[in-house]
């Protein structure tokens, strides 16, 4: 996907149109997978994480810069979600302790 197609899928989703997150979800939700398995190393929390960071993105879409590289700002977005899942429940294991 280009950048250019990805920043109208953004626009798209800032409309309501809730095909724009059905094409980027087909695009990306392996690699979002991917990037918070390898973060978490747990296959629950990789599925928590894709699916809040779908959730997420209707809420971030105007924040997208069409002059950043749409991959990059999506792998930091899941990344970012990923490790604070784990910050979350790191807090939640020392409360249960």
């Amino acid at each position: 996907m280009t950048n250019e197609r990805f920043a109208r899928l953004m626009a798209g989703l800032l409309a309501g149109d809730r095909s724009a997150l059905r094409e980027v979800y087909e695009a990306y939700a392996g690699l979002v997978y991917a990037l918070a398995l390898s973060v978490t190393g747990r296959r629950e929390d990789a599925e928590d994480v894709t699916s809040e960071f779908f959730i997420k993105l209707i809420r971030v879409a105007g924040t997208y810069q069409k002059k950043t590289s749409h991959r990059a700002w999506l792998i930091r977005i899941a990344r970012n979600m990923a490790i604070d899942l784990l910050r979350k429940r790191g807090h939640e294991y020392l409360l249960h302790e």
